[in-house]
């Protein structure tokens, strides 16, 4: 019979063996959304809230094949501004990413955008109205 030590010794190979036969999902790198959309690993809709400050935009974002396997971990510098489509509308400057929504109501808090595969996700963005101070430009 095997002394303990031995099958402990035995145990450990096994899991080193599993562990290099079939690596775990490499850990995203982290990158800005424009520089993702501009490398279309991801397609991104921004929609407001109807308020002026605060958690006021929806951002759904989606993982494109292109991104490759793995995950996707995005940021938004806060400051860039986002341009409206409408000229009557004012232009929004992001504050930072609040969280990914939930449902209608509520959103859990994360600093950064995380995208496992190609399921849509909405995230909520906090974000005020541009003043006439420049903002980086995001789009448009």
């Amino acid at each position: 019979m095997p002394s303990q030590r031995a099958v402990r010794l035995i145990s450990s190979l096994v899991v080193v063996f599993v562990i290099l036969l079939f690596p775990t999902a490499k850990a995203g790198t982290q990158e800005t959304l424009a520089a993702a959309i501009a490398e279309s690993k991801v397609t991104a809709a921004f929609t407001g809230t109807g308020a002026s400050s605060g958690d006021a935009i929806r951002l759904t974002v989606q993982k494109t094949p292109q991104a490759g396997p793995g995950p996707v971990v995005l940021t938004i510098p806060p400051g860039t501004m986002l341009k409206s489509s409408n000229p009557s509308e004012r232009n929004m400057v992001i504050a930072g990413v609040r969280g990914r929504k939930l449902d209608a109501q509520t959103f859990t808090p994360q600093p950064q955008i995380t995208l496992s595969d190609a399921s849509p996700i909405t995230y909520i963005l906090g974000a005020c109205r541009k003043t006439r101070r420049s903002g980086k430009d995001f789009l448009g």
